[in-house]
Order: structure tokens, then sequence, then C-alpha cells
């Protein structure tokens, strides 16, 4: 047991404390998640059943710890495993008790939940496919999984104005939004990153600040640490709803943010050794066949190898899913999981015929098509915040519109969160919508705000705004709509929105309230 673990025993015993207190009638539900939440652990909707959030840092998931996973869930009756758009793992409807023993069971296996929510640093996200993506600048992995044992080391031990999210991306996809996060790392060519700082969505959105260009890829937790020492002594402690690292550039500006970061992380250069070490992951696999590309199966840069994505409907795990899938991997030679940012993932460095196999096991209940892989936030029946039930309108539009129509994959991915927090990330998408409640001539009925036009690729980040709306309930025909026209017009979306925002802006308004 290292330090951190034994540390993090220490504190959880004021979550066990507090839990019993809420099963006795003590202390209210909301008294609670003031503590419980520093622990990855929040009271869903009602307060009768509980959601507890596994830390992934960069996504990277270990056989291992699949075991302890599954172990954990058998033992403690989890009916729901949530892949989330942080590459993080959420058991929802369990009960306290599943927490209590939870918690310290999965830290033996190295997955921790502290700070998986509350005022801490949060999981820290990677490219999913980070050291194995053909094009990729280099594997970012091994900075990321630095980062996030760093930032551990504050969680509990510094008192922050709110969350801070850390990001690293291997290439100009920008899958995990590091251009507009709270501090992200953008590789570059030549093995360095670009650092930007002070982004995020969600409420009075930001693109980030490009802090330096170029940095050596082993000085990253010196711009972590300076991070940490800008949020804590600008950052506003009392008013929550600015409490985000996003609100300095309106309170210091872009130019002395960057100039405020950089200083501090020199200065911490001087006095501290936080070089990042790398070592040699080259992967040596026997090569045994060769597959065709499609949707779900990608060549990696390892020549004979291969990933599998695999995308449940709204990023649910079924756990007998995950148990034929830790069976059949157990053997597999490098074999890992790789949560991706969609609510999915890729289950990597497989031969040709292991492909084959993961393939086949998991094409029941997967996505074959980018809208077919669209994301979802939990939804208002879990989150106690939630405005709308997005699960259920994203069940609905796969539903009603016509299978014929999805996979001939000309829809786009849309994303839909039942709040503003936008914990689908709906306003970086080629469509996202977002819940509220409208009061219409029928009373007051749920509806989503429709963005468009969000894209997340590095040097061409746009956050999408909008204040247009559409019933929930017209939602599945507006987008069935616009199918039938980029089948007619035989594009993807993507291509025939470039010379059509005129025909999309009309179509909006016929369907907007």
């Amino acid at each position: 047991m290292n330090h951190e673990q034994e540390r993090f025993l220490e504190d959880l015993k004021e979550l066990e404390q507090k839990s019993h207190e809420l099963e006795k009638g003590v202390i209210s539900v909301s008294e609670y998640k003031a503590i419980s939440s520093g622990f990855g652990n929040y009271p869903q909707r009602g307060g009768h059943t509980q959601m507890l959030r596994l830390r992934i840092p960069g996504g990277r998931l270990q056989k291992h710890q699949i075991r302890c996973i599954i172990y954990n869930c058998v033992q403690n009756d989890v009916p729901t495993i949530k892949m989330t758009t942080c590459q993080s793992l959420q058991l929802h409807d369990i009960s306290l008790d599943a927490v209590r023993k939870i918690v310290p069971d999965v830290m033996k296996a190295g997955i921790y939940t502290r700070g998986g929510g509350g005022n801490h640093p949060r999981n820290v996200m990677c490219s999913p496919l980070s050291g194995v993506e053909r094009g990729e600048y280099f594997d970012v992995l091994p900075y990321a999984e630095a980062a996030s044992e760093y930032l551990l080391s504050f969680a509990g031990r510094i008192n922050f104005p709110r969350k801070l999210k850390v990001g690293f991306s291997n290439s100009p996809k920008n899958l995990t939004h590091v251009t507009f996060r709270d501090l992200g790392f953008a590789a570059n060519q030549d093995g360095t990153f670009r650092v930007y700082a002070a982004g995020g969505l969600g409420n009075h959105p930001k693109l980030g600040i490009l802090i330096k260009e170029s940095i050596p890829a082993r000085k990253v937790l010196y711009y972590i640490g300076a991070m940490v020492e800008i949020f804590t002594e600008y950052g506003d402690y009392e008013n929550r709803n600015r409490a985000r690292v996003r609100y300095l550039q309106d309170t210091l500006g872009s130019e002395r943010i960057k100039d405020i970061l950089v200083e501090k992380a020199g200065k911490l250069e001087e006095t501290q050794d936080l070089d990042v070490q790398v070592k040699n992951n080259k992967i040596d696999k026997e090569q045994k066949g060769v597959l065709k590309e499609n949707f779900r199966i990608y060549s990696q840069k390892q020549e004979g190898l291969y990933a599998v994505y695999y995308h449940p409907q709204g990023g649910f795990l079924n756990l007998e899913r995950l148990k034929k899938l830790d069976r059949l991997i157990k053997d597999m030679e490098r074999t890992e999981i790789r949560l991706s940012p969609d609510g999915g993932m890729y289950i990597i460095n497989c031969n040709a015929q292991e492909a084959e196999k993961l393939y086949s096991l998991t094409e029941k209940d997967t996505a074959y098509s980018e809208f077919g892989a669209s994301v979802s936030c939990v939804g208002k029946n879990r989150c106690a915040i939630g405005v709308c039930d997005s699960q259920q309108l994203l069940q609905t539009c796969l539903k009603e519109i016509p299978e014929e129509i999805i996979s001939a994959d000309l829809l786009p991915k849309i994303h839909i969160s039942g709040c503003i927090s936008s914990c689908a990330a709906h306003q970086s998408a080629p469509i996202g919508f977002r819940g509220v409640m409208k009061r219409t001539e029928k009373g007051v009925e749920p509806a989503y705000c429709i963005y468009w036009g969000g894209c997340e690729r590095q040097y061409h980040e746009v956050i999408a705004e909008s204040d247009t709306f559409i019933l929930a309930a017209d939602i599945p025909c507006f987008l069935r709509e616009l199918a039938d026209t980029l089948i007619e017009a035989d594009m993807k979306y993507e291509v025939w929105i470039k010379a059509h925002t005129e025909f999309m802006e009309e179509l909006i308004t016929r369907y907007s309230i």
C-alpha cells in the first residue's frame, strides 16, 4: 500500500461515518453530498440510491482492474455501469453499504474514487488510442498517467474553488478537448506539447488560451502545479457559479493568465524535481492474419495489430457482457481497454484472430455508425440536477429513425445533455441538445436547446451557441427529415452542411417553439 492509499483510507472514515448518519436520518441528503462528492459518491435523484464514480486515468483499464470491477459489481449487486465522457466509470443505483465496500476494495487495484467529484482535480483525460493510433504525433498516455498521480496528491489536501479538469491529446483530432479545458496539453509533431488553459464548456463557455506553443513533454507537471496555484490563489470562493478556471479570463485577462502561469511554472522548476520520466513501451506481439478496417475495426500503427470499438447505447455497459469480455481477453497478450470520450471503449493490441472474436462478442449491442454512437449524459432519472431525460430522448431517436437510415452513416453523432452542465459536450458537437423545461399552450413540457456547428478539432474549434428550442417530442421528426435530406443528396452531414447552412436554419425554424 502506497502513501496516497493510506491517506485515502484514513479520509474514508469520514465518508463511512456520514453515510451511517444519513441512513439513520441524522443528516440530510445535501449535507451528506457535501462530504461524499469528494469521494466520487453522489446521491441520485430522490436520495434513495447512490452513484459512485471510478477514476480511470487516461481511460486506460487494465485486466486486473476489470476483474476487480466485476467482482465488486457482483458482490454488491451493482445493476448499472455507465461509461462517461470524461473516461470514468459510474456505478449507478447502488446502496450506501455498497459504496462503503467498493471504495476501499477497488483501491487495491489502483482505482480511486477520491476526487471523483466535488471541488477536486477530476479524472485526467487522454486520447483513447494513444500509443497505438496511426498518424498520432506521439504517445501522450504516460504523461496523462503521471499527471493523474500528481493531481491525486492534492485531493483532500488543498481547498479548490471548484473542480479542475486536465487533458492530453495525441493529435489535432482533439477528442479530449484540450484546447478548451481548464488545462490542456496538445501534442506537437516534434514531441513537445502546446499548452492551453482557462477554457471550458457549460455556462459561459470559452476557448482556451494558448499559454506556450512548445514545452518539453517531460515538463508538464510544472504547468499543472502552476495551475493549481493560480486556481487556488485567484479562483472565486464566494460565487460557486463563477468558480471555474475559465472565469479567470474575465477577472485576470488572457495575457495575465499566460504570464502568471509561465512564471509560476518556472519557479516550480527551480524548486522541485517534477520531470516526467517515460519508459519505452514497445508492443511486440505475434501477428495472425489481416483484417479490413470498418467503423469498428481500426488498424494500429503496430503492424498486424488492431483495436476494436465497442459503443453500447447511451454508454451503459452490461455486466454480463463485461464478464464475457474479461474471459475472452484474459489470455490475450498486452490487450487492454481504453474508455473513449464518447461513452464507448476500444479494446486494443489485438491480432486479427483476437479482433475477430471481440468483434463477434460485441456485435449485438453496439453502434455501427456515427449516429448510432451518439452521446448522452445519464439523464434526470438518476442525476439530481438533471432537467430532462436525455437517455430517453436518445433511445427514442434511435428507435424511431429506421435502421437502414442509421446504417447509411450519413447522420452525425449527436450529443445530448440533460441540463446546462454540458456533460455530453453538446456545445462542441456537430449537432447537440441541452435539456430545458418550456412553457407551452399544453403546459410545461420538456424541450431542448439545439446547438449546431460545433467543432472540437484543434485549430478549427467552434463552441456552438443557440437560443432556439425544440420540444423533445419533435426532435426525432426533425432528425428524420434531416436524414431524408441527406439521403436525397447522398452526402454525409459534415460535407452537406458546408453548402446548406440556410436550409439547416430553415429546418430548425420549422421545428422550433
